[in-house]
């Protein structure tokens, strides 16, 4: 058994062991710090835990070539051409809301997308700005069934495209930054 220099009767090999235990201890410590800052509301008005107004849709008006709504929560459009398929719904959370949007396919609501405001689900979409506070936006993405006819396959696809639209439209209407995909 080897010794180390200062006759402490430690073996060389153990206080390295040690050693990089320690370092590995502390690596995971600083990162679990590090995520636990990053999902706290720092006053960036984002990812807040107080309780929501409720999502209310007010109107949905056939203007020309494209759908509008407004919502408690502001506007957005989509293309006209998509009006008899589109069916949108409020989800209401006590920390954040959201409208779910859904292919009207064979007499049936296939759910489509849902916009997330203040919420985590799904993929970071952008941040609204509502008076003076600014919300986390996020898009949470369905897949279609797996029975789903093939015949209406297409149709559900067309369906989530309108998705870019109604983004699209949130940010020209001044009050959305748009990030998705690291923007």
């Amino acid at each position: 058994m080897r010794y180390n220099s200062r006759g402490t009767g430690i073996p060389k090999n153990r206080i390295i062991i040690i050693t990089c235990v320690l370092v590995l201890v502390l690596a995971v410590l600083l990162v679990v710090a590090f995520l636990s800052a990053g999902n706290k509301n720092e006053g960036t008005g984002t990812q807040s835990s107080e309780p929501m107004e409720k999502m209310v849709l007010h109107t949905v008006e056939e203007r020309g070539d494209a759908v509008y709504v407004t919502t408690s929560y502001g506007g957005f459009s989509y293309p006209y051409a998509y009006s008899d398929l589109m069916v949108m719904e409020p989800v209401n959370k006590t920390s954040y809301v959201g409208v779910a949007f859904f292919a009207s396919i064979d007499g049936k609501n296939e759910p489509v997308y849902t916009l997330w405001i203040n919420g985590r689900q799904g993929i970071p979409a952008g941040k609204l700005h509502v008076g003076d506070k600014t919300y986390s936006v996020t898009v949470e993405m369905n897949d279609a069934r797996k029975d789903l006819a093939e015949k209406y396959r297409s149709t559900f696809y067309a369906a989530q495209e309108t998705l870019n639209d109604v983004l699209l439209s949130m940010e020209a209407g001044g009050y959305f930054e748009y990030s998705m995909g690291g923007a």
